[in-house]
């Protein structure tokens, strides 16, 4: 993103970092939050149902993507701002978010069964297509950037996709049907509900951060949204993190039935996650000179706003153990009450112009909802510990 900065004109760049905030909003509605639960499912799956759970999932990547596709087309005309965009764009756009929701599913599953180098190397090929494409141009316009980003996401998103089904699809499609209707006989609800509740949580605070962004690319113009947007780039490095070991965590407690080691893992992961945090916080504030040198000359940034973005993501990294915990005992009770708070936050917030009009504004109002979302789920986790250990007692 850094590379694709200096390639583009300010304004063009926060016009793509809004658009890339959309298509993040439209893939985390459009798959229905079936990641967690995938992985949850896969993780205590294998062995002869390989060829019956890749049947299954193909159908689920074949509706989210088909849904992504016709969510952005909605959205490319009703929520956006004007921004003159046209068909170009909008071609473009549609083939990101549906390559998105490709990669998020199957790279999500592969993790899930411990194939976690195969999913690596689908994100690296999406990366390096993407920088060398990058590095041949001069400079790019935003249907330009959009073309390139789509490409390089449908090459990894179609990668992961094959390596996940290349163990084959089970042919008997009445038999595919009977067993995924006996699991939801079985699982159904449990599951369902999970899924509802904890795709409303996540839904909730993306809608929050991508109006947050809106009113700033009204309001501010697209230079002020262009800072939000290289502050992105470094939230989305620091987020890269928790979706590296947050799936890893997942099965690991997945495949726990002992509730006490749940808790002390996850006490464990959420000690080392909040250390890494403020050590990598304290260390990108020390460096921020160096870091501002990377920038292209046009983007003329104090060190503040990138912090910001910093302190955001590793707030958010400090809490996936704890969101993970949650997952692993498929509940989402407390993560949507936790996002029901952010997401109000980052709303009520967008509403006042002094915000909205400055990107450092609306960076610290980020900060403030990242901290309340991981303050409460925090609360849920300690809640939960302590119900668990009197029940433990008076047993």
């Amino acid at each position: 993103m850094l590379l694709l900065a200096r390639t583009m004109s300010p304004a063009e760049f926060g016009v793509y970092g809004f658009l890339q905030t959309s298509a993040n909003l439209i893939v985390i509605f459009t798959s229905l939050n079936l990641p967690t639960p995938i992985a949850v499912v896969l993780a205590r799956g294998g062995g002869d149902r390989l060829r019956l759970e890749n049947a299954i999932v193909a159908i689920v990547l074949l509706f989210s993507t088909s849904l992504a596709v016709m969510v952005s087309c909605l959205s490319f005309h009703l929520a956006f701002p004007e921004m003159a965009l046209g068909a170009h764009e909008l071609i473009w756009f549609l083939v990101f978010a549906g390559a998105s929701s490709l990669q998020l599913l199957s790279s999500s599953a592969l993790v899930a069964r411990g194939q976690r180098l195969r999913s690596a190397t689908t994100v690296l090929l999406s990366a390096a297509t993407l920088c060398t494409a990058i590095a041949i141009v001069q400079s790019l316009s935003v249907v330009q950037a959009l073309q390139v980003g789509a490409l390089s996401i449908s090459f990894g998103g179609i990668g992961s996709a094959l390596l996940l089904l290349s163990g084959g699809l089970h042919d008997d499609v009445r038999e595919v049907c009977a067993s995924l209707v006996g699991f939801l006989k079985r699982n159904g609800s449990s599951i369902f509900l999970f899924s509802i509740v904890s795709f409303c949580a996540s839904l909730l605070f993306q809608f929050g951060l991508w109006f947050l962004q809106r009113q700033l690319m009204a309001r501010g113009g697209a230079e002020q949204a262009a800072i939000f947007a290289i502050g992105n780039q470094f939230y989305n490095v620091v987020l890269f993190l928790p979706g590296v070991f947050g799936p890893l965590l997942l099965r690991r407690l997945s495949r726990t039935t002992s509730e006490h080691t749940r808790i002390r893992e996850t006490l464990y992961a959420g000690a080392a996650a909040i250390g890494v945090a403020v050590m990598g916080v304290i260390v990108f504030v020390a460096a921020g000179r160096f870091i501002l040198a990377m920038l292209p000359n046009r983007y003329q940034v104090s060190i503040e706003p990138l912090a910001l973005a910093v302190i955001a993501g590793a707030l958010m990294f400090a809490k996936a153990p704890f969101s993970v915990f949650f997952q692993a005992r498929v509940s989402a009770v407390a993560e949507l009450l936790a996002s029901l708070v952010a997401a109000s936050i980052l709303v009520l917030g967008a509403g006042v112009p002094l915000i909205v009009m400055n990107a450092t504004e609306s960076l610290w109002l980020r900060v403030v909802a990242h901290l309340v979302l991981l303050a409460v789920l925090f609360y849920a986790f300690v809640l939960h510990w302590r119900s668990f250990h009197r029940r433990s007692k008076s047993l």
